[in-house]
């Protein structure tokens, strides 16, 4: 699991691994992250494709990304990686949390 303040940005980095070494990068490769309103969904609220730098994969969700989703809902997430047709699933759903912004708290 992780936090998200909603209306925030968000730049993760994310170490692949094939038997415990980190996976060499190929360009032929996609790397994908969906976030979804429900366990196990087809759709997905958000999808991203992850760059690559320095060893690892970032992903980088924007202020508009992030503000449309609901404090307290729940998401959940998971990447996969694409190699032509086959389709490795990296990281298991999971779950994540969004956390509404302080000054929008005050605010309201």
């Amino acid at each position: 699991m992780f936090e998200i303040i909603q209306g925030d940005s968000l730049n993760l980095g994310v170490v692949i691994r094939e038997n415990g070494q980190p996976h060499e990068y190929d360009a032929n490769e996609t790397v994908r992250f969906a976030l979804s309103d429900s366990r196990g969904s087809e759709g997905a609220v958000i999808e991203k494709t992850l760059s690559y730098s320095g060893g690892q994969y970032i992903l980088n969700l924007t202020p508009v990304e992030t503000g449309a989703l609901i404090p307290g809902r729940q998401y959940w997430f998971d990447i996969g990686l694409q190699s032509g047709s086959n389709y490795f699933r990296v990281i298991e759903c999971r779950e994540v949390r969004i956390i509404p912004g302080i000054s929008k708290a005050v605010i309201s």
